[in-house]
């Protein structure tokens, strides 16, 4: 007779117990995030398709071109820093004469 009492004045439900309400609530919650992850990992799919798509349409001319042009430009950047790292003071400074 307690129980029915308790459940009929509203005191049935137990502290850790959820309403329907409740999870109907979280399920929708789930739902939206599992639609925006969703939806950002398809667009992160194109975006990289994208960039795959672009680097296999570069023509190994223009690659060769590129890097022959990185190498020159390291080359004169070798050769200028050997020049300075000879470069002395005392080449420029006027030896006494006694």
């Amino acid at each position: 007779m307690f129980r029915l009492a308790q459940g009929f004045f509203g005191g049935g439900m137990q502290p850790n117990q959820q309403s329907i309400q409740d999870i109907q609530t979280d399920l929708a919650n789930a739902q939206t995030t599992m639609s925006t992850a969703s939806s950002l990992q398809t667009q992160t799919q194109s975006s990289l398709q994208d960039i795959v798509s672009q680097v296999e349409t570069v023509s190994p001319d223009q690659v060769a071109t590129q890097i022959l042009a990185l190498q020159t430009s390291l080359q004169a950047s070798y050769q200028t820093t050997s020049m300075l790292s000879q470069l002395s003071l005392v080449k420029f400074l006027p030896i006494p004469t006694a």
